[in-house]
Protein backbone atom coordinates (compact mmCIF):
# COMPACT_ATOMS: atom_id res chain seq x y z
CA UNK A 1 0.00 0.00 0.00
CA UNK A 2 1.34 3.45 -0.95
CA UNK A 3 2.07 5.70 1.79
CA UNK A 4 4.26 8.94 2.76
CA UNK A 5 5.44 8.40 6.31
CA UNK A 6 8.46 9.74 7.96
CA UNK A 7 10.37 7.03 9.18
CA UNK A 8 13.53 6.71 11.37
CA UNK A 9 16.62 4.13 10.02
CA UNK A 10 19.80 2.26 11.77
CA UNK A 11 21.79 -0.58 10.95
CA UNK A 12 24.99 -1.19 12.62
CA UNK A 13 27.03 0.62 10.07
CA UNK A 14 24.29 3.61 9.18
CA UNK A 15 21.72 5.87 10.72
CA UNK A 16 19.16 8.01 9.23
CA UNK A 17 15.77 9.80 8.01
CA UNK A 18 14.35 8.77 5.16
CA UNK A 19 10.05 7.83 4.19
CA UNK A 20 7.94 4.67 3.94
CA UNK A 21 7.13 5.09 0.42
CA UNK A 22 5.43 1.81 0.42
CA UNK A 23 4.04 -0.67 3.43
CA UNK A 24 2.61 -3.82 4.02
CA UNK A 25 2.68 -6.22 6.36
CA UNK A 26 5.51 -8.04 5.85
CA UNK A 27 7.63 -5.35 4.77
CA UNK A 28 8.24 -2.05 3.73
CA UNK A 29 10.54 0.50 0.83
CA UNK A 30 12.39 3.28 2.40
CA UNK A 31 13.09 6.10 -0.23
CA UNK A 32 16.18 7.79 1.12
CA UNK A 33 18.83 9.48 -0.62
CA UNK A 34 21.91 7.41 1.27
CA UNK A 35 21.53 3.81 1.27
CA UNK A 36 22.75 1.12 3.40
CA UNK A 37 23.85 -2.60 1.91
CA UNK A 38 21.65 -5.13 0.97
CA UNK A 39 21.63 -8.25 3.35
CA UNK A 40 22.32 -6.01 6.56
CA UNK A 41 20.12 -6.67 9.75
CA UNK A 42 17.93 -3.02 10.42
CA UNK A 43 15.51 -1.50 12.83
CA UNK A 44 12.88 0.80 11.73
CA UNK A 45 10.39 3.02 13.35
CA UNK A 46 7.75 5.27 11.75
CA UNK A 47 4.56 6.41 13.25
CA UNK A 48 1.27 5.36 12.17
CA UNK A 49 -1.50 8.39 11.69
CA UNK A 50 -3.89 8.25 14.78
CA UNK A 51 -1.33 6.46 16.97
CA UNK A 52 0.49 8.08 20.40
CA UNK A 53 3.90 5.25 19.83
CA UNK A 54 5.52 4.61 16.99
CA UNK A 55 5.94 1.21 15.22
CA UNK A 56 9.18 -0.31 15.75
CA UNK A 57 10.38 -3.03 14.21
CA UNK A 58 13.17 -5.36 13.07
CA UNK A 59 13.83 -6.20 9.35
CA UNK A 60 16.37 -7.14 6.82
CA UNK A 61 17.40 -5.46 3.51
CA UNK A 62 16.30 -7.58 0.54
CA UNK A 63 17.03 -5.48 -1.77
CA UNK A 64 18.94 -1.40 -2.49
CA UNK A 65 17.29 0.62 -5.26
CA UNK A 66 20.31 2.93 -6.49
CA UNK A 67 18.21 4.87 -9.17
CA UNK A 68 17.49 8.83 -9.63
CA UNK A 69 14.55 8.83 -9.67
CA UNK A 70 13.06 6.94 -6.16
CA UNK A 71 16.40 5.75 -4.64
CA UNK A 72 15.47 3.46 -1.50
CA UNK A 73 15.37 0.18 0.43
CA UNK A 74 13.31 -2.39 0.48
CA UNK A 75 12.89 -4.18 4.02
CA UNK A 76 11.14 -7.47 4.99
CA UNK A 77 10.39 -7.46 8.49
CA UNK A 78 11.77 -10.45 10.73
CA UNK A 79 10.49 -9.86 14.14
CA UNK A 80 6.91 -7.88 14.38
CA UNK A 81 5.22 -8.08 18.13
CA UNK A 82 1.83 -9.29 17.97
CA UNK A 83 0.59 -5.58 19.41
CA UNK A 84 2.32 -3.84 16.02
CA UNK A 85 1.12 -6.71 13.65
CA UNK A 86 -2.19 -5.09 14.63
CA UNK A 87 -1.84 -1.87 14.36
CA UNK A 88 -0.67 -2.29 11.05
CA UNK A 89 -3.17 -4.37 10.18
CA UNK A 90 -6.37 -1.92 11.38
CA UNK A 91 -3.89 0.99 9.67
CA UNK A 92 -4.24 -1.25 6.14
CA UNK A 93 -7.84 -1.90 7.01
CA UNK A 94 -8.80 1.74 7.22
CA UNK A 95 -6.92 3.14 4.42
CA UNK A 96 -8.35 0.79 2.03
CA UNK A 97 -11.74 1.60 3.06
CA UNK A 98 -11.05 5.36 2.31
CA UNK A 99 -12.02 6.33 -1.53
CA UNK A 100 -9.47 7.22 -4.05
CA UNK A 101 -8.37 10.09 -4.46
CA UNK A 102 -7.63 11.40 -8.07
Amino acid sequence: MQVNLPARYSSEGVSLVGWVANLSRNGMFLRSEFLDEAGVDVSVSFALPGEEQPVALRGHVVRVHEGALCPGMAIRFTQVPDGMQRKLAMFMQKRQRLPSQP
